[in-house]
């Protein structure tokens, strides 16, 4: 856990990451989702790149 390999922002639980996406991706246009994963090096949760829109 002392080494951070990942150049993506790690977030401490699932629900920290949630909560991150909600209030950057919550806008009222068109709704992009992005899912959280969990990356073993880091021990963290990181945000996916990939966007779904929908109406």
């Amino acid at each position: 856990m002392s080494e951070k390999p990942c150049t993506k922002r790690p977030y401490d639980s699932r629900y920290e990451a949630r909560r991150a996406l909600l209030a950057i991706w919550a806008n009222r246009r068109g709704r992009t989702e992005r899912s959280s994963y969990f990356c073993p090096d880091c021990q963290a949760w990181h945000l996916t790149s990939r966007k779904r829109r929908r109406p």
